[in-house]
């Protein structure tokens, strides 16, 4: 079978995904961690006792929980879960150019 230059061929540039069970690794190693930030918080917040220290400590969780994710993807490419050693492999993690000439990671 001969490709002619007009064809349509599969590329080695487009990004694979990862499988389910690979996505799910990861959403739930950032799930854990999100969890143990707010435990902690909350056992802080509980021994603190204070009300102004509890407000400023939860809204500041709060935030940081909202931005964790899409500031995490933006500078490194990914969160924790799926830049960890347990999700990423070189076969599922291609690095991919977008319009802006930046490299960013396809899970």
């Amino acid at each position: 079978m001969s490709t002619e230059p007009g064809a349509a061929t599969a590329s080695t540039d487009t990004p694979r995904y990862a499988r389910l069970s690979r996505r799910m690794r990861a959403y739930l190693i950032d799930l854990i961690l999100i969890f143990a930030v707010m435990v902690a918080s909350l056992f802080a917040a509980s021994a603190a006792e204070s009300d102004g220290f509890s407000r400023t400590l939860g809204f500041t969780v709060v935030i940081t929980l909202l931005a964790y994710e899409p500031l995490l993807v933006s500078f490194t490419g990914g969160s924790v879960g799926p830049m960890s050693p347990i999700c990423a492999s070189s076969t599922t993690a291609v690095a991919a150019t977008s319009a802006s000439g930046r490299r960013s990671l396809a899970w």
